[in-house]
């Protein structure tokens, strides 16, 4: 299966379980962004972390191959693989103030003919930020590189140092824009 299959997949079925989510990976990072190559798609859902062991039985039942364990699942973090091909859909629970308002801001968009949820850039910009990872990194730069003049700054300002990122995110700024 490939990866616009997966996404297919895993959309349709979080609709039909009537899922909120927000894709807040790569995949959305390159809509805003600059496009890089990946092979997850990362979700945070939005439900009670005891739901989800009951989802991802679900999931199973679909075709979807659960990595890692059910324990795992009931603490709002797992990932599904379509198949054995190594692409997975990773799925976090909304868990803190900044998840809940990501969901409320998502957008919608078009990838592969398949209508999804996607963080506002504002709101990619901080999870990237939270991850903490050098690709995060580059993919916040990029997004506020290519959104220049349309971001919300006094949001992100906010949020920043509401999420305590204010110091990095000022350091961000500085490499993106002088």
């Amino acid at each position: 299966m490939v990866y616009r299959e997966v996404l297919k997949k895993t959309v349709r079925f979080l609709k039909k379980e009537k899922i909120t989510f927000v894709i807040v990976g790569a995949l959305a990072s390159g809509y805003y962004g600059m496009p890089r190559s990946t092979r997850y798609i990362d979700f945070i859902v939005f439900g009670e972390k005891k739901a989800f062991k009951k989802l991802v039985t679900k999931a199973r039942k679909s075709g979807f191959i659960l990595v890692g364990s059910l324990h795992t699942a009931g603490s709002g973090n797992f990932m599904l693989e379509a198949k054995d091909d190594g692409y997975r859909a990773d799925f976090r629970a909304a868990e803190d103030s900044h998840d809940f308002i990501a969901i409320e801001r998502r957008r919608k968009a078009r990838f592969f003919a398949t209508d999804v949820w996607l963080a506002s850039p504002e709101d990619l910009v901080i999870q990237k930020l939270r991850m903490g990872r050098v690709n995060d990194f580059q993919d916040a730069a990029t997004i506020m590189i290519r959104q220049e003049g349309k971001l919300d700054l006094v949001y992100l300002d906010s949020q920043a140092r509401e999420m305590r990122l204010a110091d990095v995110f000022n350091e961000l700024k500085q490499k993106v824009w002088w």
